[in-house]
C-alpha cells in the first residue's frame, strides 16, 4: 500500500463531507413547490423540460425565485432606476394574468384606438430614438418603447388565448 502524496493528502483533508443536495427544514419550500405539489412531473412534460430541472427549482436550487433575488439588488447596485426594474414584475403580472386570468379584457381595450396625433408622436419619438446617437436621449424614450411593446405583448397573449379557446392553436 502506497501512502498518498501530500497534494491527495490535503485535497482529502479539505474536501467537505458530502451532504444530500436538499434536506427538509434546510431550505424553505419555494412557490413552485408549494404552488404544485405532486404535479411537476406533468408541469415539465408540458414546458419540455427534464423533471430534474423543475425539482431543482422546487427545492431552492435553481429557479425564478432564486435568479429574481439574484437580479434586483444586481440591478439596484448597476444603477438602473427603480421604474424600469419594475417592467420585470409587470411582465411577470402580465404573463400570470393571460395564462390565469377568467375573464381577459377584449382587444379593443388592450389596445385602444390611436388618433393621427397619437401616430404623429409615436412616429417622431421613434425618429428621435433611431436618428439619436445621444444615450440620454436614447434613455428618455426607452420607457415609452417598453411599454409599448408590453403593450403588443398583452394583444399577442389575447389572441393566442382567443386561438387556442377556439382550438385552433
Amino acid at each position: 500500500m502506497t501512502t498518498a502524496t501530500r497534494v491527495r493528502l490535503h485535497r482529502c483533508v479539505r474536501q467537505p463531507v458530502l451532504t444530500p443536495q436538499w434536506t427538509p427544514g434546510e431550505h424553505q419550500p419555494t412557490a413552485l413547490a408549494l404552488a404544485a405539489p405532486g404535479l411537476l412531473s406533468k408541469v415539465a412534460d408540458r414546458m419540455g423540460k427534464n423533471i430534474a430541472t423543475l425539482e431543482k427549482w422546487a427545492q431552492g436550487e435553481r429557479g425564478p425565485e432564486h435568479d429574481c433575488q439574484e437580479l434586483f439588488p444586481a440591478l439596484k447596485a448597476a444603477g438602473v432606476p427603480r421604474d424600469r426594474a419594475g417592467l420585470i414584475p409587470a411582465r411577470l403580472t402580465a404573463m400570470f394574468e393571460a395564462a390565469y386570468s377568467d375573464r381577459l379584457p377584449p382587444l379593443k381595450e388592450l389596445h385602444p384606438r390611436e388618433t393621427a396625433a397619437d401616430n404623429a408622436e409615436n412616429a417622431s419619438q421613434m425618429d428621435c430614438v433611431l436618428a439619436n446617437d445621444d444615450l440620454d436621449a436614447q434613455a428618455r424614450y426607452l420607457t415609452d418603447v417598453l411599454a409599448e411593446r408590453a403593450e403588443l405583448d398583452a394583444v399577442a397573449a389575447r389572441i393566442t388565448r382567443n386561438l387556442q379557446a377556439a382550438g385552433r392553436l
